[in-house]
């Protein structure tokens, strides 16, 4: 069983990028809210996430993802975070809305709003996310990726968990 939530999902990645390492899985897998990456599951049968809110960071073996889970970054060019065409299901998450940034766009994001959910960086993001604006936010993980609050100070509800990646922050509050 491996089950987080949006604002504090589980990361099963190794520790050495593009080396996988090995998983052989027994009776019933419950996985939920999981970032997996360079991971080749032995076992026969694939391990199947799809509609778990799990994210496939690349180089995984016998998995089966599915589509990214609504409120994906999967913007074509650099946008702001209100414009719902930049997201997986067409609408821009709003406060009670996990926001979350993977592979699917490494496209860089202004947040120009200044309620915001739980936002999510794993690690197959490379781009820069850019405050606009001051925020308040429910929680932050990031694995990846950039994030730049420039002047702006954000605070959080929640936890602030950092495992990679570049903060640039002014000032924070939780």
């Amino acid at each position: 069983t491996l089950t987080g939530t949006a604002g504090k999902p589980v990361f099963i990645v190794s520790t050495s990028q593009g080396t996988r390492w090995n998983i052989d899985p027994r009776g019933t897998r419950t996985i939920s809210w999981t970032d997996v990456r360079d991971s080749n599951n032995a076992n026969a049968t694939a391990i199947d996430v799809t509609g778990q809110n799990c994210i496939n960071s690349g180089n995984n073996l016998n998995w089966t993802f599915g589509s990214n889970p609504n409120f994906t970054w999967i913007a074509a060019a650099d946008g702001n975070w209100n414009v719902g065409s930049n997201w997986q299901g067409g609408a821009a998450p709003g406060p009670s809305d996990p926001a979350l940034f993977n592979g699917a766009s490494v496209k860089n994001c202004t947040i120009n709003v200044t309620d915001v959910g739980s936002i999510l960086i794993s690690s197959g993001y490379t781009g820069t996310i850019t405050q606009g604006n001051g925020i308040t936010l429910t929680g932050l993980a990031q694995v990846n990726g950039t994030f730049t609050s420039g002047a702006y100070s954000f605070s959080s509800s929640g936890d602030i968990m950092r495992y990679g990646g570049t903060m640039n922050a002014s000032s924070t509050t939780s």
